[in-house]
């Protein structure tokens, strides 16, 4: 998948979303477009599941 602009992170499907997060893990880099979908992918995850509590104060981004 190509990089994925603003409008498109938040259209694309979880399985999108989850693949371009490995392929950017994968490489070692750290940029911005690792920060949204961090950013997109829990945000669906709190969304569908929930935040517990024990969650809630760890820390927030998976990319940390």
């Amino acid at each position: 998948m190509n990089v994925l602009q603003k409008h498109q992170i938040e259209s694309a499907s979880d399985e999108e979303l989850v693949e371009r997060l490995y392929d950017i893990a994968c490489e070692g880099a750290d940029n911005d477009e690792l920060d949204r979908l961090d950013a997109v992918i829990y945000g669906r995850l709190v969304t569908a599941y929930g935040e517990p509590a024990a969650i809630a104060e760890g820390p927030r981004s998976l990319a940390a």
